[in-house]
């Protein structure tokens, strides 16, 4: 419920300083990314290798203030390549994610931005012992974003752009539980653990228009940390990942 009510917020105020239907600029841009990077738990650190992805972005700008959104659905049944025996980590992930952002531009260079960041996923799990039984663990991680972008180079034809954003808080309740179906009978929650952490996120990218058509490409890092109580690690998630996209603007 906070997190709808602040992305509801967030709408309302961008609004707020849009002109009437027909005088704000949106821009529609596909991209498709290539995720690289390890996922690390207590005892095991997992791979994810040239994972490809799909993504959606769009904005909507006016004079200094620009709305802007940009998710994933699911990516589907990653595989995940661990290096423990005991404690083999997940073997694959199902994750979506959305960010929601309203941002003002200081000048023709620099913008600052403030929103909200939502992940969700499911992780699976096999055995990780001889009387264990596979298990999944779900949860959503929410928390404010605050960002900065610059221009640092431009042609009459191309920009190059590079982003910092930062979650300083995020939130999260993880639930594992046995598939429903279990032989046992002892199917259902396990338990249930509060998780907190932090994200970096940074990109430098590289956008070369013609008209109303654009194409962009270039790299992002992403490490995404999340702990139990007492500061015990739940995860941490260090990614590389190229992208390239294709974009349409529609408005004046």
């Amino acid at each position: 419920m906070k997190t709808l009510l602040r992305c509801s917020a967030l709408f309302l105020v961008a609004f707020a300083f849009a002109r009437p239907v027909g005088a704000a600029t949106t821009r529609v841009e596909v991209r498709a990314l290539l995720v690289n990077g390890l996922h690390t738990e207590t005892g095991s650190t997992s791979t994810v290798a040239a994972q490809p992805a799909p993504m959606l972005r769009i904005t909507t700008s006016e004079k200094r203030w620009a709305l802007f959104a940009e998710g994933t659905s699911s990516l589907g049944s990653t595989p995940i390549n661990s290096n423990a025996f005991f404690n083999p980590g997940p073997t694959s992930v199902h994750l979506s994610y959305v960010n929601a952002v309203v941002r003002y531009r200081l000048n023709s260079a620099t913008s600052l931005g403030i929103g909200d960041t939502i992940y969700n996923q499911v992780s699976t799990y096999g055995q990780n012992t001889p009387f264990g039984e596979p298990y999944a663990e779900a949860s959503r991680v929410v928390g404010l974003r605050y960002e900065i972008r610059r221009e640092f180079y431009s042609t009459p034809h191309s920009r190059w752009n590079a982003e910092l954003a930062v979650n300083p808080h995020l939130s999260a309740n993880l639930v594992e539980y046995e598939a429903t179906n279990d032989a046992d009978g002892d199917e259902g929650v396990l338990r249930t653990l509060p998780e907190s952490g932090s994200q970096v996120d940074a990109s430098i990218s590289n956008r070369v228009s013609n008209r109303r058509y654009s194409l962009t490409y270039g790299l992002r890092y992403v490490n995404l940390s999340m702990f139990f109580p007492y500061h015990e690690l739940a995860d941490r998630n260090a990614f590389v990942i190229p992208f390239i996209g294709i974009a349409r603007s529609f408005g004046h």
